[in-house]
């Protein structure tokens, strides 16, 4: 009877184990039951990063010349770009829950072999360093410099850079509203006329609502925007993000 007792405990154990390598179903069930929210959510952009940059790795079929790179996080990733800007030459390149600073560490994965044709870049970062790491304004504009720098060193120099600021949210934390959001947004602002980048405010109407937070009517949850807000986004870029803006224009 103990053998048999030991024997079912080493079969259920093996199990358990099988299951938390992924080696047959059931780990994500089993995490769930047993790993830290703050660790799980960690594990789960991890992976969904490295989906995304396996998919980025996928794409052999060599970039048009006047491409224009959209770089940033899940604003950017589930930005519906061909339906935005049609024919257009367009590159997404967004990863959902990204800091700048991951964006800066993966950035060569996400660049294409050609990219001397790349035309210019659009690029929205740093929201997720100030919102969940909580640095303060001043070192997300940093890390979001330090990926530009990044991005011109890697393609050319003069390569036409827009900066999209941060967009509202409905957050339960104040600080990524009201004053906290503005202080944001000028420190994005202030980078860009340092370094001569086009810059487009967000912290506007008409998405910021009376709240200080994302208008609701734009909405598919508290952060992102829905297909309407995107037409909008999409409308100020052609119409007010500069050098970038012309080139995505009829």
């Amino acid at each position: 009877m103990a053998r048999l007792a030991l024997a079912l405990f080493g079969l259920a154990l093996l199990l358990v184990l099988l299951a938390w390598f992924q080696v047959i179903p059931g780990g994500w069930r089993l995490r769930n039951l047993i790993e830290d929210p703050a660790r799980r959510e960690r594990r789960l952009l991890l992976d969904h990063r490295a989906e995304r940059l396996a998919a980025f790795r996928r794409e052999s079929t060599p970039i048009a010349p006047g491409t224009v790179l959209f770089i940033g996080s899940s604003t950017i990733e589930r930005f519906p770009l061909s339906d935005c800007f049609p024919g257009k030459g367009l590159l997404n390149r967004g990863i959902g829950g990204e800091s700048a600073e991951l964006m800066l560490a993966r950035l060569d994965e996400s660049l294409p072999v050609e990219r001397e044709r790349l035309a210019a870049a659009v690029v929205y970062a740093g929201t997720i360093d100030f919102r969940k790491e909580r640095v303060d304004a001043a070192e997300a504009s940093r890390r979001l410099a330090r990926l530009v720098e990044a991005l011109r060193e890697r393609v050319r120099a003069d390569l036409p850079v827009l900066l999209l600021g941060p967009l509202p949210s409905n957050e339960d934390d104040d600080r990524y509203r009201g004053a906290g959001l503005l202080e944001l947004e000028g420190a994005y602002r202030r980078l860009a006329t340092e370094r001569g980048l086009d810059f487009l405010p967000l912290a506007r109407a008409p998405f910021r609502a009376a709240d200080g937070g994302l208008e609701p009517r734009l909405a598919v949850d508290r952060w992102h925007l829905d297909a309407a807000g995107y037409r909008l986004l999409a409308e100020l870029i052609r119409t007010e993000g500069g050098d970038v803006g012309r080139l995505l224009g009829p």
